[in-house]
């Protein structure tokens, strides 16, 4: 299935999502944005990230994540089998905690899947 990793996680809002990353001292004003937040960067964050259970893992499954973060790194566009977005599903959903980065991920990762009805 092939995948836009150029895609932003959008905040609630719908604006694209960021976070600030430095605050001045004296005023506590935020001064500096961080980088959007995308598909790549969630997807790299959780393959390269490093938990207390991969010290189990063998070293075939990290080689995978090695090469599919290689792919999702260097392509806009990545062409992933069943098998690598359910990984990248169940990694994602190890290493971030944020339902909303989460949840627009697993999203963004199976594009056929339909959005959640709005409540009424």
């Amino acid at each position: 299935m092939k995948i836009d990793v150029t895609q932003n996680v959008l905040d609630w809002d719908g604006s694209p999502f960021q976070t600030t990353t430095r605050t001045c001292p004296t005023c506590r004003r935020p001064e500096e944005k961080s980088p959007l937040l995308t598909l790549r960067s969630v997807c790299l964050t959780a393959l390269g990230a490093t938990l207390d259970a991969d010290r189990k893992t063998n070293a075939e499954t990290k080689y995978q994540r090695f090469a599919i973060g290689l792919r999702i790194q260097r392509d806009d566009v990545v062409d992933l089998t069943v098998k690598e977005i359910a990984a990248l599903q169940e990694r994602i959903n190890q290493v971030y905690l944020s339902a909303i980065v989460v949840a627009q991920a697993h999203q963004m990762l199976e594009p056929g899947e339909p959005e959640p009805a709005p409540k009424k």
